[in-house]
């Protein structure tokens, strides 16, 4: 009867020590936290990509009689943009273009206008504006992009046309003396 008691008494003497301890060391005590910092930066790049310079023309006539051809067009740049958008600040952003160097000869127009978005990108990609001339004022190409990035170089964002057209009325203003190198300068903002 003595060992019964004496294994009891261990018995119950180990519990209140283990009671003891779980009361002055509670479970809460093995959990920990810590701050993570998560920050997405503010991105607004531009790019247009190609093969070659522009190199626009208006073809002679064929015979006598005839007049310079009216449009001459090339579509070998590409419109490349990453943006992230600002929720309050800034939800959208939209592509500009304009002249920055020289002077378009009298008696013509420059335009451009982007195709729609292909490539590999990821995003909510702009929408063109449909064709802009250009000249020393900014005019919007790419309007309405949100988040997204477009995949580097051609064959991913939209596709530049830029044209060259004669000016109704005023042939007569051409003159063979004026070829001009342009330089369009495109931006990304709000």
């Amino acid at each position: 009867m003595s060992k019964f008691i004496s294994i009891t008494g261990l018995f119950f003497g180990l519990m209140g020590a283990f009671s003891a301890f779980s009361q002055t060391n509670p479970l809460v005590d093995n959990i920990v936290t810590h701050t993570i910092a998560v920050q997405i930066p503010a991105v607004g790049l531009v790019n247009v990509i190609g093969t070659q310079d522009v190199n626009l023309t208006l073809n002679n006539p064929a015979e006598a009689g005839l007049g310079l051809s009216n449009t001459i067009s090339d579509s070998s740049f590409w419109l490349n943009y990453s943006f992230i958008k600002g929720g309050g600040t800034r939800p959208y952003n939209h592509v500009y273009a304009k002249i920055v160097n020289g002077v378009i000869p009298l008696g013509i127009s420059l335009s451009v206008y982007a195709k729609p978005y292909q490539g590999s990108g990821l995003g909510l990609f702009g929408t063109p504006t449909g064709k802009v001339l250009l000249n020393y004022n900014e005019a919007r190409v790419v309007e309405n992009i949100s988040s997204c990035f477009t995949g580097v170089g051609p064959g991913n964002g939209h596709q530049l046309v830029y044209q060259l057209q004669l000016i109704p009325n005023a042939y007569h203003l051409l003159d063979y003396e004026q070829p001009q190198q342009l330089s369009v300068m495109y931006t990304i903002s709000d």
